[in-house]
């Protein structure tokens, strides 16, 4: 993508077309802040599902409530979630007259300093991009998420040094509010703090991959019951960042303080995030790469350790989500979804009509042919 201009926009309201970018064609909201607060769906090919507010907002699993990678809520409260739950960025820039904190995507942050703020959306629909332009400090700031069915959530940043001048920064960056395996849905949302309780999160030696588990299975009976499944999130691309697992020391690097990394939390929400410190080039972009799944068991973990340790894991999992939308194209081709047009808004959302038919009837991908024993069973 090429670097935004640091012109101030004399458009003051919201505006969209479609535009190359991210390695693909998207629809770009321009000024989307200028927008209520709207949702979308992130969808995918496989059984991941994301549900995304525009200002951040989110909740994503695998099947289905149950496995819930971030807590499974009405829109109203995935609106008033944003910066709580799911993704969160705070750097701490050095400025002449001293460091400057910048909170990408806050609520409070367009009050404080002159940003714009962009949305990316694919024409398959399957990744979402957001972007905020600092104007002030002359930086820009995106994160974009996909799915790749064999790793998961993946959330790509960057950070670009729009300046002529070399740029000192510190930042933290992460995910707030991961779930583990085996919190049911509706004692999330009754009994969150009792939840919390059972937590743990464990960071594996010598890796960026962090495990996050019930100390046991909530049960309100005296019997012994294991937790055996996990979720986990793995990083790339920032090197030499600390690790922190909770979210406790985020008003120390607020007020300017250092932070130090974390191994293991047990009884509180958990997080994931980044804490690094980098000087940026001038037009120089800084990216790395987060990866988060659920239900994985003990010899899940052990793999993407192993591939951790390989190397080749970040390239692998971006492979996948290009992967990932060949395949939704493919499903919706199958429909006739796919088709080209002189009028691009009309070949998207023809796409997107039969996407969305495809998701509630299904599709027949081996034509009209039938497996015998599945349907001697079904019988």
């Amino acid at each position: 993508m090429t670097p935004t201009s640091l012109a101030p926009s004399a458009r003051t309201t919201a505006g969209g077309t479609f535009v190359d970018a991210f390695d693909g064609r998207y629809y770009r909201l321009t000024h989307v802040d200028r927008l209520a607060p709207f949702l979308m769906n992130v969808v995918s090919p496989s059984d991941l599902w994301l549900f995304v507010a525009s200002n951040g907002g989110l909740t994503a699993g695998r099947v289905n409530s149950e496995h819930a990678l971030f807590p499974y809520q009405t829109v109203d409260r995935l609106y008033d979630s944003a910066g709580t739950i799911g993704p969160f960025t705070a750097l701490r820039v050095a400025q002449p007259g001293g460091d400057v904190l910048w909170e990408p995507f806050a609520e409070h942050t367009p009050h404080l300093q002159l940003v714009r703020r962009n949305l990316y959306k694919s024409i398959e629909g399957d990744r979402v991009w957001f972007e905020e332009i600092n104007l002030g400090l002359g930086l820009a700031f995106r994160y974009g998420w996909a799915t790749a069915e064999s790793h998961g959530f993946v959330r790509r940043c960057q950070l670009e040094n729009l300046s002529d001048q070399p740029c000192p920064v510190r930042l933290v960056d992460g995910l707030r509010h991961l779930l583990p395996p085996g919190i049911p849905s509706r004692l999330q949302n009754e009994s969150s703090c009792l939840t919390d309780a059972y937590k743990t999160a464990e960071l594996l030696p010598g890796t960026s991959l962090a495990v996050y588990s019930l100390a046991a299975g909530i049960i309100d009976r005296a019997i012994p019951l294991e937790a055996l499944r996990a979720s986990a999130v793995w990083s790339e691309g920032l090197p030499g960042a600390d690790i922190l697992l909770s979210d406790v020391q985020l008003p120390a690097f607020h007020a300017g303080e250092s932070v130090t990394g974390e191994t293991h939390r047990r009884g509180i929400r958990a997080t994931y995030a980044l804490a690094a410190a980098l000087t940026l080039a001038p037009r120089a972009r800084q990216d790395w790469v987060m990866v988060a799944d659920t239900d994985l068991t003990q010899t899940d973990i052990v793999a993407r350790r192993h591939e951790l340790a390989c190397g080749g894991l970040p390239e692998a999992a971006l492979r996948a989500t290009a992967e990932s939308t060949r395949r939704l194209r493919g499903l919706v081709g199958l429909a006739d979804g796919v088709q080209l047009g002189g009028d691009e808004r009309i070949t998207v959302h023809h796409f997107a009509n039969v996407l969305f038919n495809l998701m509630r009837g299904g599709v027949f991908p081996d034509g009209h042919a039938m497996p015998g024993p599945a349907f001697a069973a079904f019988v």
